[in-house]
């Protein structure tokens, strides 16, 4: 395709990252209860009933994405954004229910596909909690016994996850659960914050609302670790600054803009933030408390994005795999930089997730494991002071706070300051395992994972540019007082003046399968790699299959 727009032809190199790709979404018909195609020109082929010459035939290229690659499993996703009463409706009534669960393994032999993703945003109440279960247990009977796959996208909330998911339970049935561990802030706050910090900042009164929280939280809940994937944002959330001295985390802002692709106010994809980069002066924090990025740009109206660039990435992946998670999924690939606008090689942010998930681990928890509370939150107000240094790249320090959650973590050992998870204490020992890499594309240009804030469309996509059109760099240091426990930020300023140098810029930072599953499906465990294709759209996921 053309540059910003994404054909399936264009995804065709992730067939060597991912293990799963995931197409979003097809949906369901309320009156009878069956699984339908949601967009016949996107998806089906100008020769099948009813076809036109512009007709995509999204499915068939899509899944043929697996010739010559025959590891590689091809998924459907139903549901998606505002899904909520359809699923609700169709799941109480036993005829509907019936009818949907038996649609569906013809729908996917009849596509070639290997497996539905079931997301449901999102059951509410104790019904929908029972009946999500009982949909669930239904689906993995008829697609287990075809040799077919079954996942789940959920939440982060935690009021959305104890209203809507009896998590034991629903484990039991699926494959893998897809952690979307994003949009645990947006512009519906006045305030500035980061998309999917990985763990609090340091104006935070609790932890609820980050990665480590939430995935935390599903463990402790019952959700095997070996069925969790976490999901990784390919996008960022953005606000126009009130005022333009206060650019920090919390900042007062509005609703920022849209990019060319995102369209969605606030929202911008990382290819539509790394061009930004390379063309705008833009200060870029590396968050050592979130372990996440976060960029502004004053010459663009006041632009303040938070976002994710591929250390970040890696850090999370890398956090992932310590944890023992089954892998990391990308929402959405069509948000990376998928046409080299900002490197030499395309979906840079994906391949830097499979790299990074696939590491072996260089250090091993020596915590003893103890019985798994719910996490507590941790209350932190740590002080700072800033040094300036001009071009060094600050060195991270680990922290060595002892938190509160009792589940066992291990470090992940990336360029961002190590901190320990919120529930964890440990020590660092080495011992490498190896991992393969899954990954699931969707078609679906909206799938929302938010924290119990408002479920809009996260389909943008966040990365970091390392290489930024400049004359002149300063990175400044924040070095925190000596208590080990506190991290340190860098701030790199990039300024567009001359596109005849460059700088590179290094930030400092630090979310299936089952058992009753045909094992054929199921690679070995090690680093699955899925990516979600909506529409136009991607998105990744490794994994420990």
């Amino acid at each position: 395709g053309s540059l910003g727009v994404v054909e399936v032809e264009d995804i065709a190199d992730l067939a060597d990252v991912c293990t799963h790709l995931i197409y979003a979404f097809a949906g369901v018909n309320e009156i009878t209860g069956d699984i339908l195609i949601t967009d016949s020109t996107a998806d089906l082929c100008p020769e099948d009933e009813g076809g036109a010459a512009w007709w995509h035939c999204g499915y068939k290229d899509f899944t043929n994405l697996k010739n010559g690659h025959f590891s590689l499993k091809t998924l459907i996703a139903v549901g998606g954004m505002g899904t909520n009463t359809t699923f609700s409706k169709i799941s109480a009534d036993d005829t509907l229910r019936g009818n949907f669960v038996n649609s569906v393994v013809p729908f996917l032999r009849e596509h070639n596909f290997d497996g539905l993703d079931m997301d449901w945003e999102f059951p509410a109440g104790e019904a929908d909690k029972a009946n999500f279960v009982m949909l669930l247990s239904e689906l993995a009977t008829v697609l287990h016994g075809e040799g077919l796959l079954l996942t789940a996208a959920v939440p982060v909330g935690i009021s959305t996850i104890n209203s809507g998911y009896d998590v034991p339970a629903m484990s039991e049935h699926v494959d893998l659960i897809h952690v979307m561990a994003y949009d645990f802030h947006g512009t519906w706050s006045p305030l500035t914050h980061h998309n999917a910090p990985l763990y609090k900042s340091d104006i935070d009164l609790d932890a609820t609302l980050t990665t480590d929280y939430a995935i935390h939280y599903w463990l402790n809940e019952g959700a095997p670790a070996d069925k969790l994937v976490l999901g990784l944002p390919m996008y960022g959330r953005c606000w126009r600054l009130d005022d333009p001295s206060k650019h920090g985390v919390g900042a007062p802002g509005t609703v920022g803009p849209n990019g060319a692709y995102s369209r969605e106010p606030g929202q911008l994809f990382y290819s539509e933030i790394c061009k930004q980069q390379k063309n705008n002066k833009w200060t870029i924090v590396n968050d050592e408390y979130m372990q996440v990025p976060y960029a502004y740009c004053l010459t663009w109206n006041n632009t303040w994005c938070g976002y994710d660039h591929e250390e970040s990435i890696a850090n999370k992946a890398e956090y992932a795999h310590n944890l023992g998670l089954r892998g990391v999924m990308a929402w959405a690939v069509d948000q990376d930089d998928v046409h080299k606008e900002c490197g030499t090689q395309n979906f840079p942010l994906t391949r830097k997730a499979r790299e990074a998930f696939n590491t072996p681990l260089t250090t091993t928890s020596t915590t003893t494991p103890t019985t798994t509370p719910k996490p507590t939150p941790e209350i932190t107000t740590p002080t700072v002071t800033t040094t300036t240094t001009p071009t060094t790249t600050p060195t991270p320090t680990p922290e060595t706070s002892t938190p509160s959650v009792t589940t066992p973590t291990t470090p992940p050992t990336t360029t961002f300051t190590t901190t320990a998870s919120p529930t964890t204490s440990e020590s660092n020992t080495g011992t490498p395992t190896s991992q393969e890499t899954t990954t699931i594309l969707s078609t679906t240009s909206t799938k929302a994972t938010t924290s119990d804030q408002p479920e809009t469309s996260t389909a943008t996509t966040t990365e970091f540019s390392s290489s930024t059109s400049a004359s002149s760099s300063i990175t400044t240091t924040k070095t925190p007082p000596s208590a080990s426990s506190t991290p340190i930020s860098s701030t790199t300023t990039t300024e567009s003046v001359s596109s005849s140098s460059s700088i590179t810029s290094t930030l400092s930072s630090t979310e299936e399968t089952t058992s009753s599953g045909p094992s054929f499906l199921i690679p070995p465990r090690g680093g699955c790699c899925f990516c979600y294709v909506v529409a136009a759209f991607l998105l990744m996921l490794l994994t420990n299959y």
